[in-house]
């Protein structure tokens, strides 16, 4: 049987050779993909990209963490955290030799937003239905908005766990899912706004350029531009 990782990196070069003509060159770089060590899986996201040093962003790596990484949602997770996501962005920013202090400076939103963009963008190349397509975007996009109101009204107007819970079940959640979202998003302020909110502006920003270019104006130049 294929190993996850050897699966990854047979996805990662098929997306990194379809985003050509809708994206900018890659820059030259390289990438392996490990799984997390199982005494960590409990507590590792499902997959996450390391960022390179500065001086030496050709070498990269993505970790997926077998416990929680299923082979359904790996294509899109891979886009998120690979190409067109965060390994693309994050070499492509290196290769133009940016002054150091750039690489002090962090923009959750941007990065995350970004993440989220590529990762959705993905199903482009997909092959299925346009309704499915639009539909698992519409999925995801309503889940991340749902995700950050929550938070909001935790941290914000101060719900409590009765109230947060009642608003997410209305939406389909069981009582214990609701509550476990409730304690996570209570131990980590804010942790979805970057996902959902960088990505309404990034597609805000889409939505400018289609209406002053044209919608059937290439987003090649769209996404050179961002």
């Amino acid at each position: 049987a294929v190993s996850v990782p050897e699966l990854s990196l047979s996805v990662l070069e098929q997306l990194q050779t379809r985003i050509s003509g809708d994206f900018p060159v890659p820059a030259d770089a390289t990438f392996r993909v490990e799984a997390v060590h199982p005494s960590l899986e409990d507590f590792i996201s499902p997959a996450f990209y390391l960022v390179p040093a500065f001086d030496n962003y050709k070498e990269n790596v993505i970790y997926i963490n077998n416990a929680k990484c299923s082979t359904e949602s790996l294509y899109s997770t891979l886009a998120h955290e690979g190409y067109p996501g965060h390994l693309y962005q994050n070499t492509f920013f290196a290769s133009t030799s940016p002054h150091p202090v750039r690489m002090l400076l962090n923009f959750t939103g941007y990065d995350e937003g970004w993440g989220t963009y590529a990762e959705l963008y993905s199903y482009e190349y997909a092959d299925c239905s346009e309704e499915l397509k639009q539909f698992l975007i519409a999925e995801q996009v309503a889940g991340l908005c749902l995700y950050s109101l929550s938070d909001i009204r935790i941290h914000y107007y101060g719900d409590d766990l009765p109230t947060v819970s009642a608003l997410l079940q209305k939406y389909g959640f069981s009582p214990e899912s609701a509550e476990e979202l409730f304690y996570t998003q209570l131990a980590e302020p804010g942790i979805y706004l970057p996902y959902s909110v960088g990505y309404l502006e990034i597609c805000e920003l889409r939505e400018l350029y289609l209406a002053l270019e044209g919608n059937d104006a290439p987003l090649l130049l769209f996404h050179t531009f961002f």
